[in-house]
């Protein structure tokens, strides 16, 4: 049974950790779009990231 809890938090844990990532990499995605720093770059280069 302790087994299965640890499994279950472990699966959790990480699903929460990919997602504040993805959402990391969206908002950097979304600010090279908009260009709101002085780095340029082209559409393919920022879908690359």
């Amino acid at each position: 049974m302790f087994q299965k809890a640890v499994i279950i938090a472990s699966l959790n844990w990480i699903a929460i950790t990919t997602g504040l990532l993805f959402g990391q990499v969206a908002g950097i995605v979304n600010s090279l779009q908009k260009r709101e720093e002085d780095i340029h770059l082209s559409e393919s280069q920022i879908s690359v990231i």
